[in-house]
């Protein structure tokens, strides 16, 4: 997924149609298939019994399959969540065995904690839920074994089921974050939105807006050409792009796009010509100035804040090829 991200394949899909919560899901349940197989592989082994005193004799293997299962879940679900914070894979890799070393150690300490905190951080860190339910179902069979010492430490440790729940509202929560991310940290491309989008009105109500053609004096003039229907599909208006601090690939442009014209962008390698592209088609935002498109349904929207919207009118051939790691050349066609 972050290979994907970082070769624009994750934007790409956006200007098809196809949401990365989609792109995500897919690939959840192609490593929930592989998940399975080794989760019902390590039941069995579970379930062995090579000597007279090993554990898990009197646990179900339905109910060892099933915690294990929905443990596979919570850990896809953190992952997935995990590859919104990272624009790197070696970092990626590096913060999640941090996370694991962290957990570890917390967990040698939070056997003997309240209960309660206990549920708050399997609700929080997989590796700890997935020692958990691995704790109880040794317990089930000391419950059969030493019913005195269970009775002694039962009250300190989370239940079974109780902690099956606890782990599949993670599971909730961990795609509702990766959603949320996604949004507000997209990566080197895609136009990302403030922390507080949910609470802004033009998220969920969008609105029209128009902007004044007019050149500013001293600035570079639009580009105007005579047309039937004066009112532009696409006004470009001073559009600046800055990477880094001191390297501009477009510097205060500005042109109108027609209905029924065709327009061609000319100039020299590295003049620009496919940063424009890019922040016509939402994979890189502008530094400065505004692009509105009209949607539609015939209304003008800024491209930061309604990219969205206004994919859903335009298309887009890039400009390198865009594939697909899993997929086969006719699946890529």
């Amino acid at each position: 997924l972050i290979r994907e991200k970082n070769t624009k394949v994750k934007e790409i899909l956006k200007v098809l149609g196809i949401e990365p919560i989609l792109n995500n899901f897919a690939q959840a349940i192609r490593t929930l298939i592989i998940l399975c197989f080794l989760t019902v592989l390590l039941c069995i082994i579970f379930k062995l019994k090579l000597k007279s005193d090993e554990y898990f004799h009197t646990v179900s293997l339905a109910f060892l399959f099933l915690g294990y299962l929905i443990y596979a879940l919570q850990l896809i679900s953190f992952c997935i969540m995990n590859v919104q914070l990272f624009d790197k894979t070696i970092r990626a890799v590096l913060g999640t065995f941090f996370i694991h070393a962290l957990s570890r150690f917390i967990y040698s300490y939070a056997v003997v904690w309240p209960t309660a905190i206990q549920y708050i951080l399997i609700f929080i860190s997989p590796y700890i839920a997935g020692r958990s339910i691995f704790q109880q179902a040794i317990l089930h069979d000391l419950a059969y074994k030493d019913v005195a010492f269970f009775q002694a430490i039962y009250r300190h440790v989370p239940i079974y089921f109780v902690t099956l729940f606890i782990m599949i509202v993670s599971c909730v929560f961990y795609w509702i974050l990766s959603w949320y991310l996604e949004k507000v940290f997209p990566g080197e491309y895609g136009i990302p939105l403030d922390w507080n989008f949910l609470f802004k009105r033009n998220y969920w109500r969008l609105e029209k807006v128009n902007y004044p053609t007019e050149a500013v004096p001293g600035r570079a003039v639009p580009l105007k050409v005579t047309h039937s229907n004066s009112t532009p599909i696409v006004h470009v208006d001073h559009l600046v792009k800055q990477f880094g601090p001191d390297k501009i690939a477009v510097n205060d442009v500005s042109f109108d796009l027609y209905e029924n014209q065709i327009t061609s962008l000319l100039g020299p390698n590295g003049s620009g010509k496919t940063t424009i592209f890019n922040c016509l088609i939402g994979i890189h935002r502008q530094t400065s100035g505004t692009i509105t498109m009209e949607s539609e349904d015939g209304r003008d929207f800024d491209t930061r804040t309604n990219m969205e919207l206004l994919r859903k009118s335009m298309g887009y051939c890039p400009q390198h090829d865009i594939l697909f790691d899993l997929l086969t050349i006719k699946e890529q066609i």
